[in-house]
């Protein structure tokens, strides 16, 4: 595991527990381990890995550059740090105008999704919406 600081890593920065880190919840000790995996609903797409027996330990929205590298290293580095195996993540197109955060830490996604860019490029602006997954230890 890197030594990262929030700054580095925003989904560190922005990461809000859904659950205490329990004992029956495998975690994983190397990045190789973790899977990360794009989400076109990320909801729905819970409620199956759930129905596997996997758990929601947390979740992170974050604002970035829509020409920015891909998230895997960072979402790989926020799992190990939280015990998840499994990492579901979708992207919305943002104007940063439309970006609030709701008291619970998370970004409300449907003022960004009721106010979307009218074109997108590698300078506009994206939310990254992801969920940290943990299964059963075995």
């Amino acid at each position: 595991m890197t030594t990262e600081n929030a700054s580095d890593n925003p989904f560190l920065e922005h990461f809000v527990p859904r659950r205490k880190r329990a004992r029956h919840l495998a975690g994983m000790s190397s990045r190789s381990e973790v899977a990360v995996l794009f989400s076109a609903t990320l909801e729905a797409d819970l409620a199956k890995w759930r129905r596997k027996g996997y758990a929601c330990v947390g979740t992170a929205d974050v604002v970035t550059r829509a020409g920015a590298p891909g998230p895997d290293a960072q979402l790989k580095e926020q799992a190990l740090r939280v015990g998840a195996s499994l990492v579901l993540f979708c992207i919305w197109p943002a104007k940063l105008r439309a970006v609030r955060r709701l008291p619970s830490g998370e970004i409300d996604l449907d003022a960004v999704v009721a106010d979307p860019p009218t074109s997108f490029s590698p300078r506009s602006y994206a939310v990254t919406g992801a969920m940290f997954l943990a299964r059963p230890a075995r």
